[in-house]
């Protein structure tokens, strides 16, 4: 867990996460990791606002919504 917790800061530090960012760690382990972050990430984490599928069916309908013009 602490060597995701570390790879996990080092993809924030290449995404220039920064301190108005928020982190919303989702699937089967990504809350685990919370506990092995800094604080100052840990502060800034949500809770998803829906679930996988709810992202999959979202993006789906912006994709179809550009294509057709709507």
């Amino acid at each position: 867990m602490l060597r995701g917790a570390a790879y996990l800061m080092d993809a924030l530090a290449a995404m220039e996460f920064g301190r108005d960012d928020v982190l919303c760690l989702t699937g089967g382990l990504g809350p685990h990791y919370a506990e092995h972050l800094p604080e100052e990430v840990r502060t800034r984490i949500i809770a998803p606002e829906g679930s996988a599928l709810d992202g999959a069916l979202a993006l789906a309908k912006a994709a179809f919504e550009r294509g057709t013009g709507r």
